[in-house]
């Protein structure tokens, strides 16, 4: 780790950073600069388990978070997973930032977009880091696991053992995007299998946006049927 955070250090004075915005200096070795970086959507935290909006989060997000509140869907239905941490909301220019990443192979956005969420977010350290996967032909598609390029970033950073063999997608199934809420969490079932059993390992499943939740709550379930004591999950964006 140590010398990976040397390499970044040399890069950074070697290639100092312009803002992805308005072409700025960056700021805090950043793609971003300060003034553009304070004008991020940046995530309000609402209910403690999905972190959707509450009502008057916007206005009291501080006294909502010491409350713990839970919302409404998930207290008629638990997801899978215990938590979801977030640090941007889905919104420009974030929202352009992730498809550019995801669609179109810009990997220097999504590396900027894991910076950004632990510049933000400072999780509970988990016992182990797991990409949500793609499925085998969606990749060969794609070319990369856009969650798992993300966790990787992460999982260096923090130095947390990253495992990209573990849960694995055996269906393809439609992309969520087409689908309503319902259709979603109807869709992911058996989608998701883990290799290997998990010794009341705490997880952090990664995923870039979170919408519904059905992707990550499925994922999460097929991880502590394995064994994983606890599975929060860390998301990019809170759609």
């Amino acid at each position: 780790m140590k010398v990976y955070q040397w390499i970044d250090r040399c890069w950074v004075s070697a290639f100092p950073p312009r803002c992805v915005v308005c072409h700025a200096p960056g700021s805090e070795g950043l793609s971003v600069c300060r003034d553009c970086l304070a004008d991020l959507p940046w995530h309000v935290p609402g209910c403690r388990v999905c972190g959707d909006a509450l009502p008057g989060t916007t206005m009291r997000a501080e006294a909502v978070a010491q409350k713990n509140h839970v919302c409404g869907r998930c207290l008629r239905t638990p997801p899978g997973f215990d938590q979801v941490t977030a640090a941007l909301a889905f919104a420009t220019p974030v929202d352009g930032w992730v498809r550019r990443f995801k669609y179109s192979g810009t990997l220097y956005l999504g590396r900027l977009l894991s910076e950004l969420f632990l510049l933000r977010c400072v999780p509970a350290i988990p016992d182990l880091i797991v990409p949500v996967p793609l499925h085998r032909d969606r990749l060969k598609l794609r070319g990369f696991n856009q969650s798992a390029e993300l966790a990787s970033v992460m999982a260096r950073r923090l130095g947390v053992p990253l495992v990209q063999d573990l849960l694995v997608r055996a269906q393809a199934g439609v992309p969520q995007s087409t689908l309503l809420a319902r259709d979603r969490r109807r869709a992911m079932r058996g989608v998701f299998q883990v290799k290997r059993p998990l010794d009341r390992a705490r997880v952090a499943l990664v995923d870039d946006v979170l919408t519904t939740g059905a992707t990550a709550s499925a994922c999460a379930r097929a991880l502590k049927h394995a064994g994983a004591a606890e599975v929060r999950v860390w998301v990019i964006s809170r759609a």
